[in-house]
Order: structure tokens, then C-alpha cells, then sequence
């Protein structure tokens, strides 16, 4: 991943939806999401794999509840993406929006682009006439708790989780 850093404008950033030709920046970008503040258990041992086995596909629109978007400078250069699903919670009765992902590249951090890829993301689920969204947060992630407060998100409950032997 390069870390070259790119000085954009908010307003230059263009938000469009992922194609077949991000494959790679995806699945590179998504592996460091996955391990920016989680949890030592995530982070080691054979059976813990940061798959991508959903991309494929999403990218081909296989999958019309769910929408990869990334966002590029106008010449082009990836800045980072998102991934949205709908969701229906075991307690819930209506589907909602659902942020899967947010990844921005190192040299884009701090600019907004991750700001615009989660609104880009909620146009999305308004779009689809949901009415709320939700996403995860590994809990030492503080970049993103600290996006997230920013935006209007709420915490709403921990998930724990435990191995069984």
C-alpha cells in the first residue's frame, strides 16, 4: 500500500462504484482495515483469515442488496472505499443499512474522504428507502470511533465474542 500522501479537496473527491479493476487496492486496503484495532485473538493463529471471498461478487452485481463504492482524486488515484450491505438484526423486523467497511489508503487519512464514503454509503441506504444504518467498530480502533462520533452514530451495544475448545 502506498503511503504517498495525497492532498485532495473534498469537493474534488469523486465517489463511484467499485469495478472489477479495484480488486487489488480492495483487498489490500481491507486487510489492514481488519487489523486496525482489534483485538490480539484476531490477530493471530491459523484459522483467523481477513477474506475478501465476498468482492467477487459484489463487483459483478450479484448481489443487489450491497454496494461497493470508492473514492478517487479526478485523475483517477484510489483513495478508499466502502462497503454497505442490508441488514435485518436477529431483534429487528425491518431491514436497515448496514456499513461493512470504510478503508482509506495511509497517504489520504485526515482528509474527509472517509466522512465522504460513509455518507455516500447512507445516500445509498436512503436511496433503498431505509431509515437507519449501523456499523462495527473493533473497540481500540479511536480513529473511527472518533469519525463515527462525528457523524451522528451512537454506540449501541458490545459484541464479545469466545472461543470454544
Amino acid at each position: 500500500m502506498s503511503q504517498t500522501v495525497v492532498a485532495v479537496s473534498q469537493t474534488s473527491i469523486r465517489i463511484r462504484p467499485a469495478t472489477e479493476r479495484d480488486t487489488s487496492f480492495i483487498e489490500e486496503l481491507y486487510e489492514r482495515v481488519e487489523t486496525t484495532g482489534a483485538p490480539a485473538w484476531h490477530l493471530v493463529g491459523d484459522d483467523v483469515v481477513h477474506s475478501t471471498h465476498w468482492l467477487p461478487a459484489v463487483l459483478a452485481g450479484q448481489a443487489e442488496d450491497q454496494v461497493l463504492l470508492v473514492a478517487e482524486t479526478p485523475e483517477g488515484t484510489r483513495l478508499g472505499y466502502t462497503w454497505v450491505v442490508t441488514l435485518t438484526d436477529f431483534d429487528m423486523t425491518s431491514p436497515h443499512g448496514h456499513i461493512a467497511n470504510v478503508g482509506v489508503a495511509i497517504g489520504a487519512e485526515g482528509q474527509g474522504v472517509g466522512s465522504l464514503l460513509v455518507q455516500a454509503g447512507e445516500d445509498w441506504c436512503r436511496s433503498r428507502g431505509l431509515t437507519e444504518v449501523t456499523l462495527h467498530v473493533y473497540m481500540d480502533n479511536e480513529r473511527a470511533h472518533r469519525l463515527y462520533d462525528r457523524l451522528g452514530f451512537q454506540d449501541q451495544w458490545y459484541q464479545m465474542r469466545k472461543g470454544l475448545d
